[in-house]
């Protein structure tokens, strides 16, 4: 991973989390994320598909900043998600997307899309496709009335 210090225009190479080695073949298994209190992270699918490691990084009591597993989501206690896509079935593809704001994950499971909120550990079908670029997390008012042309089946407002 490449840091980039903006207050001291410093470009530094830091050491990845000690798991993602196993995902270093499969770059829709992990995903940089921003932590809540604004500290840089990532989200890792396991290669097996049991679970989703997030880790941050923050400074030990020495000074020095290292990786820490901040949070473990196991594929089996999320709610809404068929049984065969949590880890029973190999091969799969997973893409995997956090949003920081509202504590969601989305996953890109064989053709469906779900988004998983991390506090409830429930899951929602959001559509099928088979072509998924990127799926982000958008928070905003609307007005009554107002139509948002494509998607997957209209809009999702979490």
């Amino acid at each position: 991973m490449i840091e980039f210090d903006l207050d001291g225009h410093i470009l530094a190479l830091i050491n990845a989390p000690p798991t993602i080695d196993e995902a270093r073949h499969f770059f829709d298994m992990r995903e940089v994320i921003q932590i809540m209190d604004g500290a840089v992270g990532i989200a890792i699918l396991s290669h097996y598909y049991h679970n989703i490691q997030m880790w941050q990084r923050k400074v030990n009591s020495q000074g020095v900043t290292e990786w820490v597993l901040w949070k473990t989501i196991e594929m089996r206690n999320i709610d809404g998600i068929p049984p065969g896509v949590k880890g029973e079935r190999p091969g799969l593809l997973f893409r995997l997307r956090y949003a920081e704001d509202t504590d969601e994950i989305f996953l890109y499971v064989g053709h469906n899309v779900y988004i998983v909120q991390l506090k409830s550990m429930q899951s929602k079908k959001l559509c099928e496709t088979q072509y998924v670029s990127a799926h982000h997390s958008f928070n905003s008012f609307y007005m009554p009335g107002t139509t948002i042309v494509g998607g997957c089946d209209g809009l999702y407002i979490g």
